[in-house]
Formats: structure tokens, C-alpha cells, sequence
């Protein structure tokens, strides 16, 4: 389908003033959408790993390993977003094999999955005389992706936020930064030539001072030194930002990043807002 697609951009879409800067258009006189570029490849993005591998791993825990729900149940059971199921939702929030937290089992899902999703994309030929290269990011989808999801196995409700890029799921990272990119780093970020991001939050006073900067340093090392391809970091104290919430007017110019970019955070939806105030509260207990 996004290959039929591809093959009318020329039509849909022609970009004169794009075309202007690619060198290569300008000299065929042709435009970037109709084959104008060098290079004219396609990104498809694969969204939300934490989620996925999170719900995998409770539908292993409820359907196969407890026996608990068959699976027709347990459909059931999201359909109705976890209502009169609360204490399931709550085993399933806190159960240990989440994404993000160096668990063998969990890790060994995410690497699976990105495997596959990466030879499924990698090299196919699209509509405009390219090939698909796979990334492994979803930027601020996940908040759109979210509100359009039901219910999911690993406890998330109706609406919520999926997981964002290479992040665990929002307050499940519970063995820190360490862990995290011990589990981030198993997958082969090689696979993945349009880009893999991971999200972190770091309280202010775990880099402070010398040793704080030099620890700080050999974070961002290690993760590039595994093999990781993109950081994006936030430093901040939850107890800011919910000062921030509460009184935007005097919060004007405090910034957060985002995906790629800073954004005020006043400016920010409630429920980025909160996202970040949960991560927030993770970074100052690790």
C-alpha cells in the first residue's frame, strides 16, 4: 500500500522549494519526490518496544505460566479496560519482567522483536526508486498512539500513553540508568539505519560536582561504547516541575527535551506533563 503511495508522490505532493537544495534534483531537473534525490528512501517506524514486550511477558505470566485467563479471557478482560480486575492490573504493573531492567527474559523479547522487525523492513524496494530503511523510535507518537489504544496486558489502561522510543514504559525502569542501558544496548542498533533513540531522566544531584560529571560522562560513553545510537537527556527535579504544573505563569522558560527538540514544559498536554513527572520521581529514588 505505502509503496503504491510512493509512487504518485510526484503528483500528490511535488516539493519545488525542497527539490532547490538537493543538489543531485537540481541537476537532472527533476523533483525530490519524483526521484530528484540521490537517495530515495523510505522510513518505516516501529513504535512503543517497552509496551510490547511488557505485555508480552504478562500474557506468558497470566495465560500460560499461572494458567489464570485463557486468552479469549483475558481479551476480554482489556476490552473491558481491566474494569473488576484491578488486583490482576496491579500484578501486572508490578510483576519483574519489564523491559528496561536488565531482566533476561524481557531483554531476550526486545531483541527477538527488533530482529524481526528490522529483516521485515530493511532493503525493500519502495515506490520511488529506493529501499525501506527500519527506525526504532516513535518521538511524541506515543501519546497519539495512546489515546487511540485499548487497554494492554502489562497493566496500562484505555487511553494511556504507549512507551516512548527505546524508554521502558513511564515508572518501570526500576534498576536506574545502568540497567536500562544494559537492556537498551542487547538489541543491534546497527539494524536500524534510520535511527534508535533512548529517553533519560537524571536527578540534578547525581551529577553534581566533579564526580557527578565524570559519572555523567561515563554514562553516555558506556551507552555509545554498547553500541547505542541516540540520547536524549533531561535533568531535572520532579518537585520543579510540579511547581511548574501548578504555576505556569512563573515556569515560562523551563525547558524539557522532548524527541530532537526542547519544549516549554508549560506548553506541554497534562499528560506529557505527568509523564515526565513520573520519570521524574524514578530518577530521584535511583
Amino acid at each position: 500500500f505505502i509503496v503504491k503511495i510512493e509512487r504518485h508522490y510526484k503528483s500528490i505532493s511535488p516539493d519545488p522549494i525542497l527539490s532547490a537544495q538537493y543538489d543531485h534534483s537540481i541537476e537532472i531537473g527533476t523533483d525530490v519526490f519524483e526521484g530528484g534525490a540521490k537517495y530515495n528512501n523510505s522510513s518505516l517506524y516501529f513504535y512503543s518496544i517497552a509496551s510490547l514486550v511488557d505485555s508480552l511477558c504478562a500474557v506468558k505470566y497470566f495465560v500460560f505460566d499461572k494458567k489464570k485467563f485463557s486468552l479469549e479471557k483475558f481479551s476480554e478482560i482489556l476490552k473491558a479496560n481491566w474494569q473488576g480486575h484491578e488486583k490482576e492490573r496491579q500484578i501486572a504493573l508490578h510483576l519483574p519482567e519489564k523491559y528496561g531492567n536488565g531482566n533476561e527474559h524481557a531483554d531476550a523479547l526486545a531483541t527477538e522483536f527488533s530482529k524481526f522487525c528490522a529483516e521485515l523492513v530493511n532493503n525493500r524496494q519502495n515506490g520511488r526508486g529506493g529501499v525501506f530503511k527500519a527506525a526504532l523510535f516513535t518521538i511524541d507518537f506515543c501519546f497519539f498512539a495512546g489515546k487511540r489504544t485499548m487497554a494492554t496486558p502489562d497493566g496500562r489502561l484505555a487511553g494511556d500513553p504507549l512507551s516512548k522510543n527505546l524508554c521502558a514504559s513511564v515508572g518501570m525502569d526500576r534498576g536506574g540508568i545502568t540497567s536500562l542501558i544494559n537492556s537498551v544496548a542487547k538489541i543491534d542498533h546497527a539494524a536500524f539505519p534510520t535511527g534508535s533513540v533512548l529517553d533519560f531522566v537524571i536527578h540534578p544531584t547525581a551529577i553534581s560536582g566533579e564526580d557527578g560529571l565524570d559519572a555523567f560522562y561515563g554514562i553516555l560513553a558506556t551507552y555509545f561504547k554498547k553500541g547505542g545510537f541516540a540520547l536524549h537527556g533531561n535533568i531535572f527535579d520532579a518537585e520543579v516541575l510540579k511547581k511548574a504544573q501548578a504555576e505556569p505563569e512563573k515556569y515560562k522558560n523551563l525547558q524539557v527535551r522532548v524527541c530532537g527538540w526542547n519544549a516549554y514544559f508549560v506548553n506541554l498536554s497534562k499528560i506529557e506533563q505527568d509523564c515526565f513527572i513520573e520519570q521524574a520521581n524514578g530518577a530521584k529514588l535511583k
